[in-house]
């Protein structure tokens, strides 16, 4: 707890960077994702800001279809992508999708990685 105490009392917890995300995005490749049940920073939220960011590629991004996530004949997830922007819905999910999810996260970076998406 105290360590969770100092950083609160230092002004770094919980600080809203997605204001800084636009200024990354026509160089650097972008990943969002969020689980379904994860209620700090549920997956509705993020999809809610990631879809009205002000960035070059807003409109694609905006108008891009969401596709299934599949791994083994296995639906995971929702992806969403243009240019360098992704956004991933993970199902069964909660604040720490990797462990919650570690077959579907090892699929999803590594694709996401290879530029699979983008």
């Amino acid at each position: 707890m105290d360590i969770n105490r100092n950083f609160l009392f230092a002004g770094d917890w919980m600080q809203p960077y997605h204001q800084l995300v636009h200024n990354v995005l026509d160089k650097i490749p972008v990943l969002i994702y969020a689980g379904d049940a994860d209620f700090i920073c549920n997956w509705l939220g993020n999809q809610a800001w990631t879809d009205k960011l002000q960035w070059s590629g807003q409109k694609d991004f905006s108008h891009a279809k969401i596709k299934n996530l599949e791994h083994d004949g296995k639906e995971y997830g929702k992806v969403k992508s243009s240019g360098n922007f992704t956004f991933m819905q993970i199902y069964g999910a909660g604040h720490m999708v990797p462990m919650d999810q570690p077959e579907a996260s090892s699929d999803f970076f590594n694709r996401w990685l290879s530029g699979e998406w983008f």
